[in-house]
C-alpha cells in the first residue's frame, strides 16, 4: 500500500488526536470534543503548511503571479505557527492543570 502525502498527513493527525484524547483522558477523567476536533485540524494544518512551503521553494512560476512564493512561504509558517502553538498550549493545559481547576474538581467531587 503507497501512501500519498495527504494519506500521511490524515494518518498522523488521527493518530496524534488518539494519543491526546487519551491523555486527556487519563489527565481530567473527561473529554472535550471541541479540544479533540482543533488538535486534529491543527496537526494536519502542520502538514498543509509544509505543503505551502515547499510549493513556494519549487513551484512552477511560470503559472502564478509574480510575488506568489512569499505568499505561500508566508501562509505556510503562519499556519505552522498557530498550528504548533494551539498543539502546545492545549497540551499543556492537559498535563499541568491550574491548581484552580484541581481545588474546584476536589470540592465538587466531595
Amino acid at each position: 500500500m503507497s501512501f500519498d502525502s495527504t494519506a500521511i498527513a490524515i494518518t498522523c493527525a488521527l493518530v496524534g488526536t488518539g494519543l491526546f484524547v487519551v491523555v486527556e483522558f487519563y489527565r481530567h477523567k473527561e473529554i472535550e470534543v471541541t479540544n479533540s476536533v482543533v488538535i486534529f485540524l491543527a496537526i494536519y494544518a502542520v502538514f498543509g503548511g509544509g505543503d505551502l512551503i515547499s510549493a513556494a521553494l519549487v513551484g512552477d512560476p511560470d503559472n502564478l503571479p509574480k510575488n506568489w512564493r512569499e505568499y505561500l512561504g508566508v501562509a505556510g509558517v503562519v499556519g505552522i505557527g498557530l498550528s504548533l502553538q494551539h498543539i502546545i498550549k492545549t497540551a499543556k493545559k492537559i498535563i499541568y492543570p491550574s491548581r484552580k481547576g484541581e481545588a474546584i474538581k476536589r470540592e465538587s467531587s466531595s
